[in-house]
């Protein structure tokens, strides 16, 4: 295999490695574009957070009984489960275009999907049917030999260590999943029919160790949940009995703090692969290991693993890392979007914004005959 580009050459072709066909500007767009929206959606999620806390500590104006604030507080909750589920059913989706599909059919496959693509994402996973290192965006260990003269024993180093991060996302991923799965009906009963009654509480002996409330949301399955409590054949309470599944949501610190986790594994896990599937554009396809800026503006390489690296393959690690980061590009990418409108079109969306309070603009396509 003979050597390719070089850090100079790469900073120089990059740009237009990105407009190609191997990867495009429209999915380098679309990568910032939901990486960006994924930090501000959790930020969104944990005020939702302080604003609950400011509700029980009285810092909140309001004329809302106690029964009535309980049941706000429920719908505050289930709203940031949702928010929360918007965002995984995202990413995972993103996940099954980075372990199906070219990277050019990135932003069609991400502007609408069927969940059945989720679904069926989560049983290829569970099945391990995909490919953790494709959907990591781990360059060829071949890459790194040929361009950055890595020793068979780094080669062999690096590829370890590559294959255990795979093993840590996997099990990081599983838990992202099992929280999607055990709340998809909350989630769904948030977006169709508003189907649930909050301000329930447990009563006898169950109450003592119990939340003080819960919200249960109702739902009629053809088939059994994925994930399941228990089932029993006397459960439906009467003027319920049509629906046969119940999912319930605790009003408690411990939900917050579950929420806590899956933000951060969930961001975490984001960012790490976003990041390095951008590294590929900007090294072309070439050698690179996964890197970022850290607060200082240090450039680092940061990979996930399960444990620390022994004495002696740290210090292989890190020699591995000084030849590797000789010849990566890296940048921070941003995408800078500036529309052009004529004075007339932007009358126009002035007017809408008058009249509708939102624009919409067609691109229409001319068709040549």
């Amino acid at each position: 295999m003979v050597r390719t580009l070089n850090l100079e050459q790469k900073k120089q072709v990059s740009d237009e490695f990105i407009k190609s066909h191997r990867f495009t500007s429209a999915t380098f767009g679309v990568l910032i574009i939901f990486r960006e929206n994924v930090a501000r959606m959790i930020n969104l999620i944990e005020l939702h957070k302080i604003f609950l806390d400011r509700i029980e500590a009285g810092n909140v104006k309001h004329s809302f009984p106690d029964e009535e604030l309980i049941k706000i507080k429920h719908l505050i909750l289930m709203d940031s489960l949702s928010k929360i589920m918007i965002v995984i059913e995202s990413l995972l989706n993103l996940f099954d275009c980075f372990s199906r599909f070219p990277y050019q059919d990135i932003p069609r496959q991400m502007v609408r999907y069927p969940i059945v693509r989720i679904n069926g994402f989560v049983k290829r996973f569970q099945e391990r049917k995909i490919s953790l290192w494709r959907i990591a965006g781990f360059p060829k260990v071949k890459s790194l030999v040929c361009n950055c003269g890595l020793a068979r024993n780094e080669a062999e180093l690096i590829h370890s260590i590559f294959k255990d991060s795979c093993e840590q996302m996997r099990k990081t991923l599983g838990d992202i999943i099992g929280f999607y799965q055990s709340n998809k009906i909350l989630y769904g009963k948030s977006k169709h029919g508003l189907i649930f009654m909050p301000g329930f509480s447990f009563s006898g002996s169950a109450a003592q160790e119990a939340p003080k409330s819960f919200l249960i949301a109702f739902d009629k399955l053809g088939e059994k949940p994925s994930i399941l409590c228990f089932e029993g054949r006397e459960i439906a309470p009467e003027g319920l009995e049509w629906f046969n599944t119940y999912s319930l949501l605790p009003c408690w610190e411990n939900t917050f703090k579950r929420y806590s986790e899956i933000l951060s594994l969930t961001k975490r896990t984001c960012d790490y692969v976003i990041n390095n599937h951008l590294l590929w554009a900007l090294n072309c396809g070439e050698d690179y290991l996964p890197m970022k800026r850290n607060p200082d503006g240090e450039q680092v390489i940061e990979i996930h693993i399960s444990k620390e690296l022994s004495g002696e393959d740290n210090r292989r690690f890190s020699a591995i890392c000084q030849k590797v980061a000789k010849n990566t590009h890296f940048r921070e990418p941003k995408l800078n979007v500036i529309f052009n409108f004529s004075p007339e079109k932007s009358q126009k969306i002035l007017n809408c914004f008058k009249e509708n309070q939102s624009a919409t603009i067609w691109k229409s396509e001319r068709i040549e005959k």
